[in-house]
């Protein structure tokens, strides 16, 4: 993924979602074909037919829907995830986490939550394994994120920013809904066995 700077996404709802200019190259099944030509040529009309059984071997679900393009990575800055705005910053801050479902279970919260981007340690799973893009459900391609080498060295620049930033902890010492969220703010959540380094 890293080398050809890509990565897969699998299945008619995502497909539906993709750009044009985001893709690289588009593989479906002759079933699914015989079923949907009009919607593929509709996306990206260079696509490429396999048999069902070459489909179902490369796919990397279970019950495939026949569909698989190859897409281009996104790039975005932390410049690009603070840059003003009409409504204050809402960032997440994933700390070394490592089960794909739960990275792209967050995600996808987050983005129904109102998140504004994402923020992980390069310690964190990659947001491109293909489990992690199933279980966002579409939302890897709205939320905007970044890897970074040290969360210190952001929570500094975001104090600077005037964001204020919260941990999860078993043992916080503030319940969740006491403190005022309506500003600008950050949460941090840490690894699934550790917790918040």
């Amino acid at each position: 993924r890293k080398k050809h700077n890509a990565y897969i996404i699998e299945g008619i709802r995502m497909f539906r979602e993709l750009k044009k200019d985001e893709i690289l190259d588009v593989f479906v099944s002759e079933s699914f074909e015989a079923l949907n030509k009009k919607l593929i040529s509709e996306i990206y009309p260079g696509y490429e037919v396999v048999s069902d059984k070459i489909f179902e071997s490369v796919s990397d679900t279970k019950t495939p829907q026949g569909v698989m393009a190859v897409v281009k990575r996104k790039e975005y800055t932390l410049e690009k995830i603070l840059e003003k705005r009409d409504t204050p910053h809402s960032l997440l801050i994933l700390d070394s986490l490592q089960d794909p479902g739960n990275l792209g279970t967050l995600i996808r919260a987050g983005e129904g939550a109102g998140i504004t981007g994402i923020i992980m340690n390069e310690s964190t799973v990659d947001i491109y394994n293909p489990k992690v893009i199933r279980s966002t459900m579409g939302s890897v391609f709205r939320v905007p994120f970044i890897y970074v080498k040290d969360l210190k060295d952001i929570i500094v620049e975001l104090y600077a920013r005037k964001i204020d930033i919260y941990a999860s902890s078993l043992e916080g010492a503030t319940e969740y809904d006491a403190p005022d969220y309506r500003g600008s703010i950050a949460f941090i959540i840490g690894n699934e066995a550790a917790g918040v380094s």
